[in-house]
């Protein structure tokens, strides 16, 4: 079962792509490097789906606040 948000690392998938938006080409490279260091902890599936999960959360915030500071500014 995927589980998200279950520990506090979980805060810090969510929380670091979000100021990488601004930045396209950084956010591409450190998501290719998140990826290679979840892949390297040989964790679980489940555990590296629900790391995957936070971080395109974050991913997603970090639009929707770009969206909304260009649309209502």
């Amino acid at each position: 079962m995927v589980k998200i948000f279950d520990d506090w690392r979980s805060v810090l998938h969510f929380l670091a792509p979000i100021p990488l938006i601004v930045k396209p080409i950084i956010l591409l490279a450190v998501t290719i490097v998140f990826i290679c260091i979840e892949l390297a902890e040989k964790e679980d599936f489940d555990t590296f789906v629900g790391d995957l999960i936070e971080w395109c959360l974050g991913i997603y915030t970090g639009f929707a606040l770009i969206f909304l500071f260009k649309f209502f500014i």
